[in-house]
């Protein structure tokens, strides 16, 4: 029997590849609670046979305070951890110097924005773009050359306006249409961490935008990444793609935004 990645799954074994988690939620949430973090998070990993995720602390009540407890998060594991920073025009700090803090003092690669914090109509007093400083913040990412994984916010112009940035579509696998209207963007990724994952949800998105451009994302800990790594391993791809959708695309990804791996993952 050929030994493939679900056959190696199945076994309870660590997979011969590296698995990289591009959506990792981390700390507090105020409308959910958010029990996996820290030290329990890496023994979930170990015990799935999770490498490195990106955690992001966008829906900490008060993003910056997040930021401060990943980044604690971060040095206590830097093999295992690359950092996403929240941004939201509501903090205390305008987002471009939150973000620029971020880089510079606090070693993070990634950007998540997230439409429920960023302005939109269930808020009371909703920024327009202007307002709010996006355009800082695109022209700080876009020197960078950094991550930015979103849900919301970014619309198809800002994808084409700035190929510098590595946009990642956060749940691709629910929104492959829309994927699709930007397939000609070398810059746009999706992640498959879709709530109601379909059979041939992963399948359905590769067709779309192409292998290279689909990512392992779980939205953990809100869903646990043994089902996510299911969607992919039951998925009719082949063991090379498998491969590069687990770990292989996210870690060329971050190699871009300035990431060096660890020896560990090879």
């Amino acid at each position: 029997m050929t030994d493939t990645l679900r056959n190696q799954a199945l076994r309870g074994q660590r997979l011969d590849c590296p698995v990289v988690d591009i959506h990792v939620h981390s700390d507090r949430w105020f409308a959910m609670n958010m029990p996996c973090i820290d030290d329990a998070m890496i023994a979930k990993m170990d015990r799935v046979g999770v490498d490195l995720i990106c955690p992001n602390p966008i829906i900490h009540p008060d993003v910056c305070m997040g930021n401060d407890r990943l980044a604690q998060f971060h040095r206590r594991y830097p093999d295992r951890v690359v950092s996403f920073a929240g941004l939201t025009p509501y903090a205390p700090r305008p987002m471009v110097d939150e973000l620029r803090r971020c880089f510079d003092e606090l070693g993070f690669v990634g950007i998540k924005v997230h439409v429920m914090v960023a302005g939109h109509a269930p808020l009371p007093f909703p920024l327009l773009s202007e307002e709010a400083g996006w355009d800082a913040v695109w022209e700080l990412a876009s020197e960078r050359k950094t991550v930015v994984l979103y849900h919301g916010v970014v619309t198809p112009e800002v994808v084409r306006r700035y190929p510098d940035i590595t946009f990642v579509h956060a749940h691709a696998t629910g929104a492959v249409s829309a994927m699709a209207q930007l397939a000609d963007c070398a810059n746009h990724y999706g992640d498959t961490a879709w709530t109601q994952n379909a059979a041939t949800a992963v399948d359905d998105l590769v067709r779309a935008v192409g292998v290279e451009h689909v990512l392992w994302g779980t939205d953990a800990p809100t869903v646990d990444f043994s089902h996510r790594l299911g969607v992919v391993l039951d998925s009719s791809l082949s063991e090379e793609d498998k491969r590069k959708v687990l770990g292989g695309n996210a870690l060329r990804v971050l190699a871009r935004a300035g990431y060096e791996r660890s020896r560990t993952l090879g």
